[in-house]
């Protein structure tokens, strides 16, 4: 495959760090890097849930301080990644509960904490084609999550989890109400054949998703023929086959890929949080 992918029970999500302060009562934080702001704490857990194929699919799952049913994003990493990438290499899994969001990031199958069939120690292809099992044991959890609004769903991935995003909107779209993809593609090496992309799946109807991808994210392949592969390409492809809404959000003259994306380019952020506004 080609791509440019490569235990804590419970902790808090501090946003916004905490003002240092003067009375003895009150909680002082002292050292460098830390600005005064408002102190709001976010409980953050693991859990562990099981898909259909018997696979126990860890994740890490927040909640925001609103309250009522509040919607639900699903966070998808990449390649080689795992569930913590949503919160070491990003401010999105923290920016999601700080605009009134519950979050959930998957470790897919072979990855961080969720282990493989058979107990077998590298994934396959044949494990990433099935991610959508892994995307289907969350929305089942989720369902059962009483202060959550089951009928607001989105997913949002990252290179890899960009393609799972796309699978599994295409999957369950009774279940999942929007997607973001963030530079899918991944390509089997022999032949070059665009990989989870939800072949085989039935039926399989992809809508509402929005995709993002710098305009000179590629990988330049070492043969003869001086093969390009392009993830724009790849994102306008799955655009190709999306109905209304779907959109192709190209970030002009970068090279960023997938968590790049949001850090590097501000504005990507805001078109997230925008798309998720309009659409769930």
């Amino acid at each position: 495959m080609i791509s440019k992918g490569s235990g804590l029970l419970s902790m808090l999500v501090v946003a916004s760090l905490l003002v240092a302060c003067g009375d003895d009562d009150e909680l002082n934080l002292t050292g460098p890097g830390y600005a005064p702001g408002d102190g709001r704490m976010y409980p953050v857990h693991e859990v562990v849930f099981t898909a259909l194929d018997g696979i126990p699919v860890s994740a890490v799952w927040g909640t925001p301080a609103a309250t009522g049913r509040v919607p639900v994003v699903i966070l998808l990493h990449d390649l080689d990644g795992n569930k913590y990438d949503w919160l070491t290499s990003t401010t999105l899994f923290v920016d999601l509960l700080e605009s009134g969001y519950a979050v959930i990031a998957l470790d897919h199958r072979g990855h961080g904490a969720t282990p493989l069939p058979g107990g077998r120690a590298f994934p396959v292809l044949q494990d990433l084609e099935v991610n959508h099992r892994d995307v289907l044991a969350a929305l089942d959890w989720l369902s059962r999550q009483t202060q959550l609004d089951a009928s607001r769903v989105a997913l949002v991935g990252s290179g890899l989890g960009g393609n799972s995003a796309y699978v599994g909107k295409g999957a369950f779209p009774g279940r999942v109400s929007t997607a973001i993809s963030m530079s899918p593609g991944l390509w089997q090496l022999d032949g070059l054949r665009p990989v989870v992309v939800g072949a085989g799946i039935d039926p399989f109807t992809p809508e509402s998703i929005l995709f993002i991808v710098a305009e000179n994210d590629i990988i330049r392949l070492d043969d003869d023929a001086g093969t390009v592969l392009s993830y724009l390409d790849f994102s306008r492809s799955l655009k190709a086959t999306t109905a209304a809404p779907a959109r192709v959000h190209v970030v002009p003259g970068s090279s960023a890929h997938g968590l790049e994306l949001i850090e590097r380019h501000p504005a990507v952020l805001r078109e997230i949080l925008l798309w998720l506004e309009e659409e769930l």
